[in-house]
């Protein structure tokens, strides 16, 4: 594995694409448990990430 693709990114990466179906988390609303797959996650942090981007929040060091 080269050091470039050795970061939380591609680890989640990999991990998503590894585990696609199956939970990734499970949240409850109003007594009601819904479950979240590593797809599911996926899609919704690059819609996130891509908020992020239009309104200019970067990270900062």
């Amino acid at each position: 594995m080269h050091c470039a693709e050795n970061t939380l990114f591609h680890m989640f990466l990999r991990t998503c694409e590894h585990h696609k179906e199956k939970k990734a988390f499970i949240y409850k609303v109003a007594q009601k448990e819904f479950d979240v797959s590593y797809e599911k996650l996926f899609e919704d942090v690059l819609v996130l990430s891509r908020a992020f981007k239009a309104k200019k929040i970067t990270k900062k060091f």
